[in-house]
C-alpha cells in the first residue's frame, strides 16, 4: 500500500505524513 501512495504522490511531486494524513491521502489522492 504504502508503495502504491507513494507512487501516487511522487507522480504529483506531493509527499505524505504517515500515519496522520495516510487515510485522507489514499481517500482522495490528495495530501493536504
Amino acid at each position: 500500500m504504502l508503495s502504491e501512495v507513494n507512487a501516487i504522490l511522487s507522480a504529483k511531486g506531493k509527499r505524505i505524513n504517515y500515519p496522520k494524513n495516510m487515510e485522507y491521502t489514499i481517500i482522495t489522492g490528495r495530501d493536504e
